[in-house]
């Protein structure tokens, strides 16, 4: 009889899982569609670079604010309906993209995408939440993660069909659409909602020796007080991530954007540098995201009952493999291709773990405000990236920027340090503890 029940088990796991994978690809091909085409909108739509620079900036305003106010509304919405209509709605501005040629409408159904992609990812960390037990949250959190490169990947070439075919841009956003508005409705019926909707036991209940299990034995032990917004919000745990994540995300930024300058400019090497390093870069990213929860698993299952969080030693190796390729950097041009590969797997492998941290570390009806707080400072940081850092490399170069992000991936990594044995439980009273 258990056996049966794992094996339907593991089917609905694999249904869910697939078509949120997919899903989320989709996302990601409905936010990145006009970034992939924007030379040929502006060749053909004589769109100058203030017109291309306000359509960009009304999606990742759109998506700052969504983003949060979604993750916030994922503890008390159905994550399949968020997940569902969120798909629907990029994929319906793609669409509508695809049929105008006003700077003002392209610019509206940006930000209408934008806003419909904050549904995404909150939704897919309440459902792996629901769907997967601890011990193996962390390696489909990282595969779920890898979706976004893998999409990256096989967009140009889709891009290439419709362009030779003489299909053109209009041809390719409206195949975008149309593909993730049919795969959102089938997503309907594909992704359910939680175990218990299809007649399964709870993941916390499945097996007693789980770490899922053991929390929540211990809850009840505390007195089975529920958490509250507040004891989230006073949790110190949720802004040290908040703070690591802020400067992680801000250095990620900053090498997606100027550390072509600072190779070229700066340390006057060639063009064949820069794109190598980025090459490398992504690549360490890409690899950073698959390893960071197969990792970070194998640490939890060998200990279980640590009161700090097991995947922190993976943290700690990330930012000091952070810290020495930075040094690296600054201070010499060794090795490049090298350093960037660390840095992008230590960035990107980090940068993941702090939102999984987050998810995992909160009470489930929780889990979406928790993590959306520290997307926020996500946020905070990519904007300090730009204009701020911009300002700042005008009076002490970049060298100067990226020698500051090195003095702030070792203010985390000290702070980490100091706060190793602090607990990790997010939003949850402490009362009874001894």
């Amino acid at each position: 009889m258990t056996d049966n029940i794992d094996g339907i088990v593991r089917f609905y796991q694999k249904r869910v899982f697939l078509s949120i994978f997919i899903g989320y690809s989709l996302y990601i091909l409905c936010r990145k569609s006009f970034s992939f085409v924007i030379p040929y909108i502006q060749h053909e739509e004589h769109l100058s670079k203030e017109d291309l620079g306000k359509i960009v900036s009304a999606l990742n305003l759109a998506y700052a604010i969504s983003k949060f106010a979604f993750g916030i509304l994922s503890d008390n919405v159905g994550a399949t309906l968020l997940f569902c209509s969120g798909l629907i709605t990029t994929s319906a501005s793609v669409l509508g993209f695809a049929f105008v040629k006003d700077v003002k409408m392209f610019t509206l159904l940006w930000f209408l995408n934008g806003m419909g992609q904050g549904c995404g990812w909150p939704a897919c960390s309440k459902l792996l939440r629901k769907w997967f037990q601890k011990e193996q949250f962390g390696t489909w959190w990282s595969i779920l993660s890898a979706s976004m490169n893998i999409t990256g990947v096989i967009t140009p070439i889709f891009l290439q069909f419709f362009t030779l075919s003489n299909g053109g841009w209009r041809s390719f956003m409206f195949f975008c659409g149309i593909l993730s508005i049919a795969w959102a409705s089938l997503c309907v019926f594909t992704v359910i909602e939680s175990p218990e909707i299809v007649g399964l036991p709870s993941f916390s209940d499945n097996n007693p020796n789980s770490a899922a299990a053991k929390k929540k034995k211990d809850d009840n032990l505390v007195g089975a007080k529920k958490s509250t917004l507040s004891d989230l919000i006073y949790s110190p745990f949720l802004w040290l991530l908040s703070f690591y994540n802020l400067i992680f995300f801000a250095a990620k930024t900053s090498f997606e954007n100027w550390i072509q300058l600072l190779i070229v400019d700066e340390k006057a090497l060639t063009a064949g540098h820069a794109v190598a390093f980025i090459s490398a870069f992504e690549t360490g990213g890409m690899i950073g995201n698959f390893a960071t929860g197969y990792l970070t698993d194998i640490c939890v299952s060998k200990m279980p009952n640590s009161k700090s969080s097991p995947r922190m030693i993976v943290v700690l190796v990330y930012m000091v493999a952070s810290v020495l390729a930075l040094q690296t950097l600054t201070t010499s041009n060794a090795a490049l291709p090298l350093v960037a590969f660390v840095l992008g797997c230590s960035l990107y492998g980090n940068i993941n773990l702090f939102g999984l941290l987050a998810t995992e570390s909160a009470p489930v009806y929780l889990s979406g405000t928790s993590h959306s707080i520290v997307s926020l400072t996500a946020n905070i940081g990519a904007v300090i990236a730009g204009y701020p850092f911009s300002v700042l490399a005008h009076s002490y170069g970049w060298l100067g920027v990226f020698t500051l992000l090195e003095i702030g991936c070792a203010a985390c990594l000290i702070l980490a340090l100091v706060t190793k044995n602090f607990c990790t439980k997010i939003g949850v009273s402490s009362v009874k503890e001894d």
